[in-house]
């Protein structure tokens, strides 16, 4: 493939809602952005397929892609990220795209500039480019040597809230599922029996909206990588062992902390999280509902791993999340779902894991502050 081994991807949904995709470089809407995933053995069918729809006027092929690297340079040159030590690196959450179709998809300008991106270039999305301190021109090695210049800056959205974005025209090479997305400016009842009937019935599909809609499932409502960093700070990791990993200790020192939380009792977490967790549980206390916390079934909050081997990196190992009533109980299970938890965790900048496409009951992610944090998770 085009950005070498040091690119990892996992064919996977398309990331958190997007809006900006649904209009036209005119600004005019333009129906729903789809993304859809499907088995790789049935996906040329399913594409065809799509093509008969006098409604579906671009479809594009994409991917998930983990770029690691080791080090950034600026424009001019001039080091400005360098890891920690032998065998660390950072991961950036990516999009792999085919230049042509997303090109098209896109349109305007940064269409264009996708269109044309080549072998060892990447866009970043301006959230990343914040993070990272880069302009179009910089640098990035990647763990194997290997580097990719950054051709452009675009909108967040325009790169699916992703913090980097590469053009790689071969991405159905050894893969079992495939992701495409679809522009489609019909009637939105029924949409989704439309396009799994151009499927077998036992073959696996899903198809969610990254823009508003009443009949086509989204996404969840959690942070997307960059903005995680943006407000929780960066880390670089070295792999220990499976999906474990130990985190930059300078990293640790400046964010981790260990503080009394009520019902929990000792708990590490990230600083920013502390205060949100101590009013949860206070008001829980407070209400009376201090039932609805099991606190031999709490699994903690810090947890330095990725979500699976040759996954992303999990929310846990910024202290970003934390798991309530993980007991063998099923009533303490019940609890994590129970609405009244769900929404005062949501009110404290919480979104609850059992909302997700994978349900994880009990598992609670921080998604902002409590004064401007809406937790309307979706489908994971």
């Amino acid at each position: 493939m085009a950005v070498t081994a040091a690119l990892l991807r996992a064919i996977g949904p398309a990331g958190a809602l997007v809006v900006a995709l649904a209009a036209s470089a005119g600004g005019a809407p333009q129906g729903l952005l789809l993304s859809a995933s499907v088995e790789a053995e049935h996906f040329d069918a399913f594409r065809a397929g799509l093509a008969e729809f006098g409604d579906v006027t671009h479809v594009a092929d994409i991917a998930r892609a983990r770029i690691a690297f080791v080090a950034t340079r600026d424009a001019d040159g001039v080091a400005v990220d360098t890891v920690p030590g032998d065998g660390y690196r950072y991961l950036l959450d990516g999009l792999a795209f085919d230049p042509a179709s997303f090109g098209a998809l896109l349109g305007g300008d940064d269409g264009a500039l996708a269109a044309s991106l080549g072998a060892g270039e990447a866009l970043l999305s301006e959230t990343s480019a914040l993070v990272r301190r880069l302009r179009a021109g910089a640098v990035i090695e990647l763990v194997d040597g290997s580097v990719l210049t950054v051709r452009g800056v675009v909108p967040d959205d325009a790169i699916l809230r992703r913090e980097i974005a590469v053009a790689d025209p071969n991405l159905a090479e050894g893969e079992s599922r495939r992701s495409i997305l679809i522009r489609f400016v019909g009637p939105e009842d029924g949409v989704v029996e439309r396009m799994e009937a151009l499927l077998p019935e036992d073959a696996r599909f899903r198809l969610r909206s990254l823009t508003p809609s009443d009949f086509v499932p989204g996404f969840a409502a959690v942070l997307p990588q960059a903005e995680i960093k943006r407000q929780l700070g960066e880390f670089a990791y070295r792999p220990t062992d499976g999906r474990n990993f130990r985190r930059d200790a300078a990293w640790e020192a400046a964010n981790m902390v260990i503080a009394d939380v009520p019902l929990l009792g000792q708990v590490r977490c990230h600083r920013v999280l502390i205060p949100a967790l101590v009013g949860a549980m206070n008001e829980l206390v407070q209400d009376g509902l201090s039932e609805l916390i099991e606190p031999s079934a709490f699994r903690g909050c810090d947890n330095p791993r990725l979500i699976a081997e040759g996954r992303g990196i999990s929310p846990h190992a910024w202290g970003a999340a934390v798991d309530l009533n993980y007991g063998d109980d099923p009533r303490v299970q019940a609890n994590a779902q129970d609405p009244r938890l769900v929404a005062i965790m949501s009110r404290w900048g919480f979104t609850s894991g059992h909302l997700f496409g994978n349900s994880d009951p009990g598992h609670f992610e921080y998604v902002g502050p409590p004064s401007v944090s809406v937790a309307t998770a979706a489908d994971d």
